[in-house]
């Protein structure tokens, strides 16, 4: 069965916020550019010339460990959603009948 409505509803209004706050930061992140004066691509580029092979490789693992993290409180919402749901469920199921 799928999940609750609520529930959903839930998870859908924060996924909303979190994606709303992106967009804000991406915004924000446009106007300090444009503020200073500076080509994000020609900053970037600058950026990545002056990093060492060291710390590219910290900087990978530092996304990866964050995105491993993000992956797993997904998955612990999503659990927790599913319990929830089966907790909700007012009546117990009808037994079926088994040839």
């Amino acid at each position: 069965m799928s999940q609750s409505g609520p529930t959903r509803d839930a998870f859908s209004a924060q996924l909303k916020e979190v994606i709303q706050k992106v967009e804000r930061d991406l915004k924000e992140g446009d106007v300090f550019f444009e503020q200073l004066g500076l080509d994000r691509e020609k900053a970037r580029a600058y950026l990545d010339s002056t990093m060492t092979s060291e710390m590219r490789m910290q900087a990978q693992a530092a996304f990866e460990e964050d995105m491993r993290a993000v992956e797993q409180e997904a998955l612990e919402q999503k659990a927790h959603g599913l319990r929830y749901s089966a907790e909700a469920r007012t009546t117990p199921r009808r037994p079926r009948t088994l040839i």
